[in-house]
């Protein structure tokens, strides 16, 4: 019988195979490394999913989440202009009002035809431009977010000790209140939530905005639930933080009619909420101020406006619910939201926020002692 004969590769094809696998692995490492740096430097917020451990467990938690989370410094940017206009607590409350101002950002909606002529004779409007503000001088002002952070705390009765309170898109309360309080002086609303409750108010089909993969029936809500939440609500200060005129049409954008709408259907159901905008680019004055800090930073949130905006007029800011990232310092699973709100797109349409960079300036606003985060438990006082 003929002895089989072997079958050998050339030397030199052994050395293409292993080139090519270092460079598959290598681009796969490469690859992974380009994900991470996306979903984490910069704080897209694509939530994880998985088997882990979730945050409404952090009642249990002994641990101090804000101390494992503790940073004091170098700060990440420009350290140099950080230097002259964010070193310390006066410095950087000085700073911030020098940009934004209650007179200018946060105006009654009453006014808007008197104070769009005035605003905008040029086409542009102008920094000196002013308006009627509701808002007064505040001791102690809470900022709630919606984070899933503030599951399980118990921070409701303290975030209701404070002199003014400020939500965020009319978020449920009711069944949440031990955490999140019941007390509401101001709600920032962003333009979803002001388009459902003006399509579910209306209930008129033909009024539905069809935005690029939404539905008009997903950009609805119960009139039951929607009604309720108003109740919650009510006397309260209703913020809209998006530009609403067009000073080169010379014409609202649009929102100023949904407005305009909500503030007729409120009256006409007993409601007493004031409505507020404001004159100037809010988004645009941020990011000019705080790429002095971040060159980077770009399409700051709502709530990072708002929070801005209560240094002006807050003695002590105070914020619970703030937390941007998918995991909390013990990697686990942090909601998105506390409730269950409809998100754009049901959730599948990112927001191009740098929520890591916006977490970062949060850390040093508290470090420096600009204000406060809570991320954990929240100590209650006694009762007589």
């Amino acid at each position: 019988m003929q002895a089989a004969v072997a079958f050998e590769l050339p030397r030199v094809w052994l050395m293409y195979v292993f080139l090519w696998m270092v460079a598959m692995t290598g681009s796969y490492m490469l690859g992974c490394m380009t994900v991470h740096q996306t979903l984490y430097q910069y704080g897209w917020n694509f939530q994880p999913r998985g088997p882990s451990a979730y945050i409404e467990n952090s009642s249990l938690q002994l641990e101090s989440l804000k101390d494992k989370e503790k940073h004091y410094g170098p700060w990440p940017g420009n350290n140099s202009w950080r230097e002259l206009h964010f070193k310390s607590s006066d410095i950087i409350r000085k700073t911030v009002s020098e940009v934004f101002t209650p007179e200018r950002d946060i105006v009654l909606f009453s006014n808007f035809d008197k104070d769009t002529e005035s605003c905008h004779l040029h086409g542009e409007p102008y920094q000196e431009c002013r308006g009627i503000t509701p808002i007064k001088r505040y001791r102690t002002c809470a900022v709630v977010g919606g984070s899933g952070i503030i599951k399980g705390t118990g921070c409701g009765p303290e975030i209701d000790r404070h002199d003014f309170v400020i939500r965020f898109n009319m978020a449920p309360i009711t069944g949440y209140a031990n955490d999140v309080g019941v007390k509401v002086d101001m709600v920032v609303v962003g333009t979803f939530k002001l388009h459902m409750m003006k399509n579910t108010l209306e209930a008129d089909p033909d009024s539905l905005h069809t935005l690029a993969k939404w539905k008009p029936e997903k950009y609805m809500s119960s009139i039951e639930e929607i009604l309720s939440r108003l109740k919650s609500y009510n006397n309260s200060i209703f913020f809209y933080p998006k530009p609403i005129f067009d000073p080169l049409s010379g014409r609202g954008r649009g929102p100023d009619m949904h407005l305009n709408a909500l503030n007729n259907m409120w009256r006409d159901i007993g409601l007493n909420i004031t409505i507020t905008y404001n004159l100037f680019n809010l988004r645009d004055l941020t990011v000019q101020m705080l790429e002095q800090l971040y060159p980077k930073f770009r399409a700051p949130s709502v709530g990072i406006i708002t929070y801005l905006q209560a240094l002006t007029f807050c003695d002590h800011v105070n914020l619970y619910g703030f937390y941007p990232l998918p995991r909390d310092p013990l990697n686990r699973v942090v909601p998105f939201h506390y409730h269950d709100d409809l998100l754009p797109g049901n959730g599948k349409i990112q927001k191009p926020h740098f929520y890591q960079l916006e977490y970062d300036l949060m850390r040093e606003l508290d470090d420096k002692g600009v204000l406060n985060y809570y991320i954990d438990k929240c100590v209650q006082e006694p009762t007589s």
